[in-house]
């Protein structure tokens, strides 16, 4: 993956940690979100055809988990990460 694409998807994913609707979603729901917004940026920008997206979803998803396990390390889970940095729901 290419450095544009890995600020970007760091970009997706802080936005999704500290903007959300459900302040206790699972890892699973946020990924998905996540890749969602991810996927639909680039795609957007024609920077990966659609037909390799499928081909990197995998890897994306194992991106997104090593890098929630990394920012929410000493919590419980997100749920309990956006209770103690006092974030406000978008």
């Amino acid at each position: 993956m290419h450095q544009q694409e890995q600020d970007l998807l760091y970009i997706c994913f802080e936005k999704h940690l500290h903007h959300y609707v459900d302040e206790d979603e699972c890892v699973e729901e946020f990924t998905l979100r996540v890749i969602e917004e991810f996927a639909s940026i680039v795609l957007q920008q024609g920077h990966i055809p659609t037909q390799y997206l499928q081909e990197i979803h995998q890897e994306l998803e194992e991106e997104i988990v090593e890098m929630l396990q990394k920012k929410i390390y000493g919590h419980w889970d997100i749920g309990h990460y956006r209770r103690a940095m006092g974030n406000q729901s978008a």
